[in-house]
């Protein structure tokens, strides 16, 4: 049965509205955006009661994963207001629940700048959970980046799994862009990887018997970053394989990040 000037069958449950029109039922909705899933943000900003929904939508997906505010708060410290969980995530984390760590870069925790040098001294002594923390970093790298403060709170969204491992790395770097990823941030990277272990007990980046590393954006001296081969015994930091024993065997690819304010 249809209602004249109603553009949708009395038969779907919607509620008629004062200008004659059915409003779409909630779960009609989420049917449409289940088949929309990239173009969320967009019709986030269509309406009010669709942004509404697609945060509902949205954080049905995000937040049985995310770390955030009060995860931190649990496990870590006090941390401000976080921004909105990215609805860009959605896409990749209804493709692959399981491989992908969402997590809040905070600011300040316990009203100090997040750093890589106070990120590591928090995990080492957590509120509850897994203590963690670095095994190695190479000197250069610390005095670099150890006492960097984030600039801003964000969302990193990272998949747990190398891109072009043992290729290139502007093979790599092309392959990430693909799915539509980047290189991770350094310091976004340790403090995702450190809360998963704290709060689940995981190591990130790793397979039986191999070491694994992810590049990340920064660098020392035109030579990229990179962290992994994480253990009981913490977490590497590189920037050469100078250090590396001769018969050391590894696999250095690109674990894909994507960073957003909330957007």
């Amino acid at each position: 049965m249809q209602t004249s000037g109603a553009p949708f069958p009395i038969s779907w449950g919607g509620t008629l509205q004062q200008n004659g029109y059915y409003q779409v039922p909630k779960d009609v909705i989420f049917l449409i955006f289940s088949h929309c899933l990239a173009q969320l943000p967009i019709l986030a900003s269509l309406c009010q009661r669709w942004k509404q929904l697609t945060r509902e939508y949205g954080d049905k997906y995000l937040l049985p994963i995310a770390f955030g505010k009060k995860q931190y708060e649990e496990y870590i410290g006090q941390v401000p207001d976080e921004p909105p969980i990215p609805l860009a995530a959605v896409e990749y984390i209804v493709r692959d629940p399981i491989g992908y760590l969402l997590t809040l870069i905070p600011k300040t925790i316990n009203g100090k700048p997040v750093t890589m040098n106070y990120i590591d001294a928090l995990a080492e002594k957590p509120l509850k959970g897994h203590s963690t923390g670095f095994n190695c970093v190479e000197k250069a790298v610390r005095k670099e980046y150890g006492n960097v403060p984030n600039e801003t709170a964000y969302w990193m969204l990272w998949k747990i799994s190398l891109v072009g491992a043992a290729l290139d790395e502007q093979t790599q770097e092309a392959l990430v862009k693909q799915e539509n990823l980047r290189s991770p941030e350094l310091l976004g990277a340790i403090t995702s990887i450190f809360m998963q272990r704290i709060s689940k007990g995981k190591f990130a980046l790793t397979e039986a018997g191999k070491s694994l590393f992810t590049l990340v954006k920064q660098s020392i001296n035109g030579q990229r970053v990179f962290i992994g081969d994480y253990s009981e015994a913490g977490l590497d930091v590189w920037a050469t394989e100078i250090h590396f024993r001769n018969d050391f065997v590894y696999t250095k690819g690109i674990a894909g990040a994507r960073k957003s304010n909330g957007v």
